[in-house]
């Protein structure tokens, strides 16, 4: 995979909180990020800036997860607040997305085997 060194990497999940949409397509997002979380040991430790983060080192870099928890159509604001507080540009931002494809490109990109 491919290693890029340097900068703060935020990682996002997007997903709505709640029981309801625990297992459902909606979730992927979170699903992936949790994932990603067990693979590099960085657990979610913290419910801050509107979301639930875990922050850690891996590989060198400083790694953030979040879980907004402010519904999908809202996960800007939980965002956007981790990046002003932590002055992350937008090229640092890794979307988990929702697909397999999405989860291997960001693991790639902090440098994870799946």
């Amino acid at each position: 995979p491919v290693t890029i060194q340097g900068a703060l990497k935020l990682v996002i999940g997007l997903g709505n909180p709640g029981k309801q949409y625990e297992t459902t397509r909606h979730n992927a997002g979170f699903i992936a990020v949790e994932e990603l979380s067990n693979m590099i040991n960085i657990p979610f430790s913290k419910s801050e800036f509107k979301g639930i983060i875990g922050k850690g080192k891996f590989n060198g870099i400083d790694v953030i997860l979040l879980k907004p928890q402010t519904f999908m159509n809202l996960s800007g604001e939980s965002v956007r607040a981790v990046c002003d507080f932590f002055k992350i540009e937008s090229k640092d931002i890794i979307n988990s997305g929702l697909s397999r494809l999405s989860l291997s490109q960001l693991t790639d990109t902090i440098g994870v085997f799946i």
